[in-house]
């Protein structure tokens, strides 16, 4: 993925310009991970939930613990990933004729529990497929399934306050994206409704290989 990651350790969400006052602790693998942030810096594995299919996401997140990631991000499959490039389009057409949705992604985490995965995980996916599923259903499933955190590509807390409250109210982390662009007034507002660490857009376009980078 062309996307690069880069954790911003916050120890609570303290005061956040949409919420008002909330105050929370970080959810505990998060805050583990993150902990050290300072000193060691955090391999954050992606993958899309159903490709190849369902059965073997499960035993790629557990490798990907092996091999060392200290928290993994799971793509949730759409049928219109308007920030990713052909590959992971790709992947995700493949999942979708697998039948692999959120509910599947859910089954999916938990089994991966069950199975002994330990480190944190964050499902990152469009807000469609969240608000179709009910926002706080999707909230306390997630709880249940072991899910730590969201990335929700299209939608700013400006616009999510009431899916950024659901999620702090349940220890769940959002986790909101800084781009090339973003200002240092934008990075300082985003960082009031960090749950955890900020999820850096390396550079602009959509995700995939590229035969040169931008000067910036």
């Amino acid at each position: 993925k062309s996307f690069h990651y880069s954790g911003i350790k916050r120890g609570v969400i303290a005061r956040s310009n949409v919420l008002g006052a909330v105050t929370t602790e970080m959810p505990s693998r998060l805050s583990e991970k993150f902990a050290n942030a300072d000193k060691k810096s955090q391999f954050i594995a992606y993958l899309t939930a159903g490709y190849p299919n369902a059965d073997e996401t499960v035993n790629l997140l557990l490798a990907m613990q092996a091999g060392g990631a200290d928290v993994l991000e799971l793509g949730v499959p759409f049928t219109d990933p308007q920030a990713d490039g052909a590959t992971i389009q790709k992947a995700n057409e493949v999942a979708l004729e697998n039948g692999v949705g959120l509910n599947e992604c859910l089954g999916i985490v938990k089994r991966a529990r069950e199975q002994g995965l330990e480190i944190p995980v964050v499902l990152m996916g469009y807000y469609n497929p969240f608000f179709s599923y009910g926002v706080d259903a999707l909230m306390d499933d997630s709880k249940n399934a072991g899910v730590d955190g969201f990335i929700v590509v299209d939608l700013p807390p400006e616009e999510g306050a009431l899916f950024v409250s659901a999620a702090t109210k349940r220890g769940l982390s959002y986790i909101p994206l800084v781009s090339p662009t973003s200002t240092n007034e934008r990075i300082s507002y985003l960082s009031t409704n960090a749950g955890s660490f900020m999820y850096c857009v390396s550079v602009t376009g959509v995700t995939g290989a590229r035969g040169a980078l931008p000067s910036d």
